[in-house]
């Protein structure tokens, strides 16, 4: 286990009390622990594993982290770890290098609220050693401490008490659990901290990129006790000026006498896979070539010889402020799980040990200070001299988060800013990049004051703005002389000073948008710090100016949102004002749950915070008359007419206004009632029997065609007559389409003229359809002499059925003529739709859709868009719920609903010849959207250019205010890109499947536009959750909706529980008036999907997804109970049952098939027996394998022909056993290490833990999806 701590038993530790629990023994815990025990303060430091900790960061410590060693007493750590002192750093950019020094103590001028080095000479040194070194010197030194206890367990929670008040900590020491009981506890586990997600407020951690580092000979580096910056000079490689992978910033510090550390910076939030040697050749090939001295070429034979490269992420993680009167009482965060940087300026230790400095003034008991002596500029609030008492504690833990700013904020504005310079591959950025490294060839206070900073020697906010606009202004100064570049000096000439004019805003602006928004993130109210009287007028002046242009663009920005949006809201009576800030003020805690709801097996009930009850349910048909009332002349309905003199589709649409509508709707209820009273509804006797006789309502009338307004003009009819309607999907085949049609007994169906013959010929089989209305599509109206219209000929074959056909227009001028007063039914409970399963496990199943359901969903959905009077697009299927219920929520708003061409390929078309301001979407959609821009982005010329630079402008600005608009570039990019859409979009939802929060970040910033996820069942009417308005976090689908209630219930087969940690998790459940009453005509499968409650308050709706809910309130889908996984195109596939299949091949021993609702199709991984997979590979490579030579089989499970034969035997296997193109694996990979309980790939009945496989497996899984899917076609089985 390596080098251990000699420490307490958990036993004997939990018998005492003590002061103060520090949770975490890394850099931050230990130092804190050792100074508050000579504080005089008992301390118990927990730490799950004492051994030498080997990280590839934490290296090196600057001066201002050796300062406060010094004055802890805690110096000696340094000693005896082969520790290499670092005088300052060496800055490559291409071929040119600057040395900047750190600076002597009579060097920085007073004011500076300088500290007394630790070095030779006055000369301010750093160190950098092995992280494991020094960690164990400070927990010696802890360990060595009066009043410590050090115990190695795992806290597994906190122990609350009065006022949830935490007074404790459970931890086990890998037997049995004990309680540690102090009065303070102080959470310092680190980067993954678990606690941080439920006690730190609401910042996560942002990841940027992500380090990748090795260890190199000592002898590489070019300064001798300096740290080495590589900075990349330009995007592009090699002679052919090729694009590659962007670089980031390199970093080469000696870590001890026997090696050399290298970080390589991998700009983005996921590494080239290790697994097929993507990273390894991102080192050799794109990082190494660019190394300057033996750098370059230690790293490529350290990577040749096989070693693998270790990663981390890098993380900005802003402060949150301890001791809020909503923070959790006797807690405090430090450390890592409260504040991260990235690590390019190496401030992260220094920032924590000054924290331990801090919290020891704060929490000892006045007899010892770390403090004394020290200047004003450091000084912290007075001592809180009594831990129990929590009131007196947090007014000087709030001073502390503002006060620790100063050197904190420095450290962090300077390595999010510097990263952006240095790691971003946009061409303002590089001119900045340029820019600096001429700032610093300056030398004198270009140099020692940036060095300063770094080095946490001098912190100076207000001075390390100006620097940093000095930099831009000086880089837009050599921009205009032509002096960025050394080797290519030319002014340029005059024609072109314009251009660079534009391009010189362009890049102060960009300094702008780097900087202020992580200033303001950081300091927020505590931008003027105690330097600020003391800096030079024009210092203040220039940095001021700066932040005054981009808080006037970011106004004006606001301003522009708010006028665009004012003219609705102000005509509008329900204020969607109060709902959006009702929203706002619970986007933190965005679900409740009810008082003693807990039940064995089941997690509290959950309700939506801002609206946990829905005040009145209104029925969508008494809304639509609403509507019909107070604004009878505005667009309702509208579709694309036909032009017969261009022969095509006319570029506009032609609208039915809602009076129109309604009289329509009329109409066809009359008709239906007419053709009743004529008899022309009474069942047909057929061979297959005889349908009951209809009453004047309740019977069903069906749609079966492409999205139309006569579809909706026929449901509003339904309604107005009490009368039920099924929709049929447009792409039914014949047998489900005639299933439906029989099992829901249609008495009138409303189809196209090429669905009629289908169901002429199986009309034997549909005793009670005695109605056919023919509606097409806009087409030419001229026929040639003698022919007859498609109707005619219907109507003869239909005769001979017993059938009647009637156009669209007959029936609506046969209502005309025989008008019937309407019927609306008056109990909530009426079934007004019958709406059909997909049928993916058997026959679709008629799920009974109620007013009750209708109205829940269409009043909760006003609130969560108050938006009235949208505009939307129809093009989603009729018959799916989540079209249905849009439309609804569209026409109770009093908006309008335009019907696409009915072609995919046109629906950009139609799109912007609508230019609708609301969407639904479904990812396959908003895929192929972002495919688009990402194809854009990637390109070449100036369009490019201009919309990566937009995207990550826009990307920074929305990771630190969450803000979707920007002011420049909305107006010169996106513009264009909202185009795409019509350009007035502003509200959107997706549903159907999960879609990728990249994508999803992706168009909500190029489309300006608030996208969200939501999440139903046709058994809810698709009205179970939704993401709230403007949240900005994503890969959830938002809290549950008004109005009803969610649980989770145990599902212990896959290993979900109530009680897990830090989520809880298990299959989701509604409640409410969302919830059907069940499936028509099946009452088992009825019993199957509904649960009654134990409270007698209505049943639970089995959802059969597996969901947690975080800290905020979200739910996140993540597994299903029966593993029915979705892929992409939205088609289910029973992921065991083809499974099975395939296992039964006898090379099998154990088969994985994965999938899911981001790809569209599946892969496996298959660990093979050994003797008849020996055999089957001896066979493909002409060469004798032993079932017992494990090496033998190992490399013939990597070589592709034996990978491809063994694919095409599960494909051939696959089609003889009948499965679908979508169940047919497209990828495989062959493991010899089984899956076992021991590499926790299985449960204990050997059942693949289906989620952590993929955890486990995820680097396989992307190798396996970047390989082009098989073609099955390839594969041939013969009939027999």
């Amino acid at each position: 286990m390596g080098d251990t701590l000699a420490v307490h038993a958990l036993q004997d530790a939990a018998r005492a009390e003590y002061d103060v629990i520090i949770i975490g023994a890394g850099v931050m815990g230990a130092s804190l622990a050792a100074a508050l025990g000579h504080a005089g303060r008992r301390v118990v430091l927990i730490e799950r594993d004492l051994s030498e900790p080997d990280r590839i960061v934490g290296e090196l410590l600057q001066p201002g982290g050796v300062r406060a060693l010094q004055l802890m007493g805690l110096a000696t750590s340094l000693e005896n770890i082969d520790a290499i002192p670092v005088q300052g750093y060496r800055i490559f950019l291409g071929n040119e290098s600057v040395e900047i020094k750190y600076p002597s103590l009579p060097e920085l001028p007073a004011r500076y609220g300088r500290s007394e080095p630790l070095g030779k000479d006055d000369k301010y040194q750093g160190r950098s050693f092995h992280y494991g070194r020094f960690v164990m010197k400070l927990r010696a030194l802890a360990r060595a401490s009066p009043n410590v206890t050090i115990v190695q367990a795992t806290a597994q929670d906190l122990v609350h008490g009065v006022d949830h008040a935490v007074v404790g900590v459970h931890a086990t020491d890998g037997g049995n659990q004990y309680t540690l009981r102090g009065s303070v506890t102080v959470i310092a586990d680190g980067c993954n901290s678990k606690y941080r997600k439920l006690y730190g407020g609401k910042h996560m951690p942002i990841v940027r990129s992500h380090q990748v580092g090795l260890l190199l000979p000592p002898d590489v580096a070019i300064s001798k006790e300096h740290g080495h910056v590589i900075l990349s000079k330009d995007t592009t490689c090699g002679a052919d000026g090729k694009h590659v992978r962007t670089i980031g910033p390199v970093l080469v510090y000696q870590i001890g006498s026997d090696a050399t550390r290298i970080l390589v910076d991998t700009p983005g939030p996921t590494l080239p896979s290790q697994t097929n040697g993507d990273l390894q050749r991102y080192l050799v090939e794109d990082v190494a070539p660019r190394l300057p001295g033996k750098i370059g070429t230690a790293l490529a034979e350290k990577v040749k010889s096989g070693v693998r490269p270790r990663t981390m992420q890098s993380s900005y993680l802003p402060p949150s402020v301890q001791g809020q009167r909503l923070c959790q009482k006797g807690l405090i965060l430090a450390g890592d799980a409260m504040n991260m940087r990235h690590p390019l300026t190496g401030g992260g230790m220094t920032v924590a040990l000054w924290d331990a400095i801090f919290l020891t003034h704060i929490l000892g008991d006045g007899s010892w200070t770390p403090l004394q002596g020290m200047p004003n500029a450091f000084s912290v609030s007075k001592a809180a001299r009594t831990l129990t008492d929590w009131n007196a504690i947090q007014p000087a833990l709030r001073t502390w988060h503002w006060q620790r700013k100063r050197l904190s904020s420095v450290i962090n504005i300077l390595a999010q800013a510097l990263y952006s310079l240095f790691g971003t591959p946009d061409d303002n950025l590089v001119i900045l990049r340029k820019g600096c490294f001429r700032y610093f060839e300056r030398g004198g206070a270009c140099v020692r004051d940036p060095i300063s900073f770094l080095g946490g020697i001098a912190p100076d906010p207000m001075l390390l703005v100006y620097h940093f606009f000095a930099v831009a202004v000086y880089a837009v100064l050599l921009l205009f002389r032509g002096e960025l570049d050394k080797d290519n000096h030319a002014r340029p000439p005059l024609h072109a000073y314009p251009a660079l004019l534009f391009r010189a805003i362009v890049v102060l602006y960009t300094a702008c948008v780097v900087i202020l928004p992580v200033i303001f993130a950081e300091l927020r109210g505590n931008l003027v710090e105690h330097s600020l009287g003391e800096m030079h007028t024009q210092k203040r002046i220039l940095s001021v100016v700066f932040a005054a242009v981009v808080l006037a663009l970011a106004l004006l920005s606001k301003i522009q949102n708010a006028a665009v949006r004012s003219p609705e809201y102000a005509k509008d009576p329900k204020n969607p004002y109060e709902v959006y800030a009702q929203w706002a003020a619970h986007k933190d805690h965005q679900m409740i749950t009810l008082p003693n709801s807990k039940e064995k097996g089941f997690t509290e009930i959950y309700k939506n915070a801002a609206f946990p009850e829905l005040s009145k349910l209104e029925k969508p048909y008494e809304l639509f008359k609403k509507v019909v009332a107070e604004t009878p002349d505005a667009n309702c309905f509208g579709h694309r007419p036909w032009d017969e003199a261009k022969g095509d589709l006319a570029n506009h649409f032609v609208w039915r206004s809602y009076a129109q509508v309604d009289a329509e709707a009329t109409a066809l209820g009359s008709a239906a009632s007419y053709w009743l009273e004529q008899g022309l509804l009474k069942p047909r006797h057929t061979k297959d029997g005889t349908a009951s006789e209809p009453g004047l309502t309740n019977f069903i009338i069906g749609f079966w065609g492409p999205n139309r307004p006569e579809a909706a003009v026929l449901s509003l009819a339904a309604a107005a007559y009490s009368r039920v309607t099924v929709g049929l999907y447009d792409n039914y085949d014949a047998g489900i389409s005639c299933y439906i049609l029989k099992h829901s007994a249609a008495r009138i169906l409303c189809t196209t003229s090429s669905y009629v013959p289908i169901v002429l010929r199986n009309a034997e089989k549909l005793p009670a359809l005695k109605v056919i209305i023919v509606v097409d599509r806009p087409g030419p109206a001229k026929m040639a002499l003698g022919e007859l219209q498609k109707i005619q000929l219907i109507r003869e074959w239909a005769a001979m059925q017993d059938i009647h056909v009637f156009g669209y227009n007959e029936a609506v001028e046969t209502g005309l003529a025989n008008l019937r007063p309407s019927n609306p039914p008056t109990s909530p409970d009426f079934v007004m739709a019958l709406c059909y399963t997909s049928g993916t496990t058997g026959l679709p199943k008629a799920a009974m859709i109620t007013d009750r359901m209708s109205a829940c969903g269409v009043s909760g959905i006003k609130l969560i868009n108050p938006d009235d009077k949208l505009v939307t697009l129809s093009y989603l299927p009729l018959a799916h719920i989540l079209e249905r219920g849009w439309e609804a929520f569209i026409l109770c708003s009093g908006g309008a609903v335009g019907y696409y061409s009915g072609d995919i390929t046109r629906l950009p078309e139609d799109l912007q010849i609508l230019k609708p301001s609301a969407l639904p979407a479904v990812p396959r959609v908003l895929n192929r959207i972002a495919g688009q821009i990402e194809a854009q982005m990637a390109g070449g010329g100036l369009k490019a250019v201009l919309l990566r630079n937009a995207i990550n402008a826009k990307i920074r600005n929305y990771e630190a205010t969450g803000t979707i608009t920007h002011a420049f570039w909305d107006r010169l990019v996106f513009r264009k890109v909202r185009a795409m859409l019509g350009g007035n979009i502003r509200v959107m939802i997706t549903g159907s499947a999960p879609c990728r929060p990249d994508v999803l970040r992706l168009l909500r910033l190029a489309l300006c536009c608030d996208i969200r996820e939501a999440y139903g069942q046709t058994e809810n009417g698709a009205y179970a959750t939704y993401m709230i308005p403007n949240d900005a976090i994503l890969g959830n689908v938002g809290p549950v909706n008004p109005g009803i209630e969610l649980r989770l219930r145990d599902q212990p087969e896959l290993g979900y529980s109530s009680e897990d940690k830090p989520y809880p998790r298990g299959e989701i459940l509604f409640r409410g008036d969302a919830v059907f009453p069940g499936y028509a005509g099946d009452p088992a499968k009825t019993a199957e999907t509904l649960l009654p409650g134990a409270d007698g308050r209505g049943n639970w709706l089995l959802t059969g997804d597996v969901g947690q809910i975080d800290e905020y309130g979200h739910v996140k889908i993540i597994d299903r109970v029966k593993n029915l996984i979705k892929l992409a195109q939205g088609e289910y596939v029973a992921i065991e049952r083809v499974e099975n299949v395939f296992g039964s091949h006898p090379i099998a021993q154990q088969m994985w098939l994965y999938g899911d609702s981001f790809q569209p199709h599946l892969v496996a991984i298959c660990v093979p027996e050994h003797e008849p997979f020996a055999q089957f590979a001896s066979n493909v490579l002409r060469k004798q394998i032993a079932p017992t030579d494990l090496n033998a089989l190992n490399e013939a499970a990597k070589n592709d022909a034996v990978i491809e034969a063994l694919l095409r035997e599960f494909i051939a296997l696959g089609k003889r056993q009948g499965l679908g193109t979508l169940e047919q694996m497209r990828a495989l990979q062959i493991r010899m290490d089984p899956f076992s309980t021991e590499n926790g790939l299985m449960t204990p009945t050997m059942k693949v833990k289906r989620q952590e496989a993929a955890k486990l497996l995820k680097g396989d899984l992307e190798l396996l999806y970047k390989i082009a899917p098989y073609d099955l076609n390839k594969v041939q089985v013969s009939k027999a």
